[in-house]
């Protein structure tokens, strides 16, 4: 066999070696990608380490920065088999390359003969080559890998460091991807019972409140009923100031209780007729003779909880009748065709919304008018915002002052995929 032909045979057995490894790693990252078991992930990287890139020994050990703390994880004995290190002790020497890693002198290490320079490392004994190496992602140290080939005393040459440090990455990767999925999943535990703790407080103080408040507005009923004449005029107009405050009160604390809801229920939906929905908000409202309600175009059926849309629709056009700011005045309700969703218009020709204000309007308790002018809670926008929102829409207003109000909405024309939390469970 000419030379020309050995050296073709090798490269091309090293072109095989090569494809089967990458095809391993392949395989592996594949498994990493479907499971969420961090240490299933690291049990199935030892077989790559050692069939495909030629290794006898692989110890794996991860690092708990919070803690500054190292644990094994698996590792291989001297027979080759696999084994849990999950209690092993890691030894605290300045001199390994555990430590120096730590230390920030490099995140990798190969030692020529370890057993000469660790002779205490019962573990190691016998070991020549040893190639330690950090794994990282995005610079946060997450764990190493250490290396030998014990049971062979094969050399550990370049090429097989280099097969390392590509799988290394991957390792590096899937480790970081499932301690995110897991602070990911900890974080919404702690921000749904947060919700959960803060939806009953507001239940249970509103529900308090409420007796207390229908006590002190009957009072002031009875005061004005019994002692009226006697008060005179300006103490009959702070009673009546007193009342009306109560009524706000219990309104505001009934917004609370409706807000608070709209996250504690799943509900339905169903195909339901927008231009039903809307006559029958506007019947309810029964807006005074002076201001006219058109309800214009062709409006749609939609997949929506119909509880909801009327609520939607409720505190739109009622807001527009209530805050005309005119003797008369004209409410168009309309719907317009869009790739992918209906939008849906209130407007109005009322006085108008400066542009300084249209983001504050859509915050819960945030009212144009002073308290005491208004019995408006400031809650109704913040209600529509979320309940649009929570079913897939966006929710805005245009309005210039003494030019009227536009108010919008989005309703997707596909089903929603996941149900959405209602006020009244529906």
């Amino acid at each position: 066999m000419s030379r020309v032909e050995k050296n073709g045979k090798m490269l091309a057995a090293e072109l095989r070696q090569t494809a089967r490894l990458h095809a391993a790693i392949a395989a592996c990252a594949e498994r990493f990608a479907e499971t969420r078991d961090l240490f299933e992930i690291l049990k199935s990287a030892v077989p790559v380490i050692r069939k495909h890139i030629g290794l006898d020994r692989v110890g794996i050990f991860l690092y708990d920065a919070r803690l500054r703390h190292w644990r094994g994880v698996y590792g291989v004995d001297d027979q080759g088999n696999l084994r849990d290190e999950r209690n092993i002790s890691i030894t605290d020497n300045p001199r390994t390359p555990i430590s120096r890693v730590l230390a920030g002198e490099a995140d990798e290490f190969f030692i020529e003969d370890f057993s000469v320079e660790f002779p205490d490392e019962k573990d190691m004994r016998g070991v020549k080559n040893n190639f330690f190496l950090a794994l990282r992602a995005h610079g946060r140290l997450l764990g190493c890998l250490s290396v030998d080939n014990l049971l062979t005393q094969r050399p550990i040459d370049e090429k097989t460091r280099e097969d390392l440090r590509r799988f290394a990455r991957y390792i590096a990767l899937a480790i970081e991807n499932l301690q995110l999925l897991e602070r990911l999943e900890i974080q919404n535990q702690e921000l749904n019972r947060a919700n959960t703790d803060l939806q009953e407080f507001a239940y249970v103080v509103s529900h308090d409140l409420k007796a207390p408040l229908r006590g002190i507005a009957s009072l002031a009923q009875w005061l004005t009923e019994d002692y009226g004449p006697a008060l005179g005029p300006e103490g009959a107009e702070q009673l009546e100031l007193l009342v009306a405050r109560s009524r706000r009160m219990q309104g505001l604390i009934d917004g609370i209780l409706h807000y608070c809801q709209l996250g504690r229920a799943q509900i339905k939906n169903s195909v339901i007729c927008v231009k039903d929905v809307v006559g029958r908000v506007v019947d309810a409202l029964a807006p005074p003779s002076s201001v006219l309600i058109h309800i214009d175009g062709g409006f749609p059926s939609v997949v929506y909880n119909r509880i909801q849309l009327e609520q939607v629709f409720q505190n739109l056009i009622g807001n527009a009748i209530a805050h005309m700011g005119k003797p008369a005045g004209e409410v168009w309700i309309t719907a317009h065709e869009q790739p992918g969703q209906w939008e849906f218009r209130v407007r109005d020709t009322g006085v108008g919304i400066d542009g300084s204000q249209h983001k504050r309007i859509f915050k819960i308790f945030q009212t144009l008018k002073s308290k005491d002018e208004s019995e408006n809670t400031g809650i109704g926008l913040a209600v529509v915002k979320k309940i649009v929102e929570s079913n897939g829409g966006k929710v805005w207003v245009t309005s210039k002052v003494n030019e009227g109000s536009t108010f919008g909405f989005t309703v997707l024309k596909v089903v929603q995929p996941h149900p959405v939390p209602s006020a009244d469970g529906r």
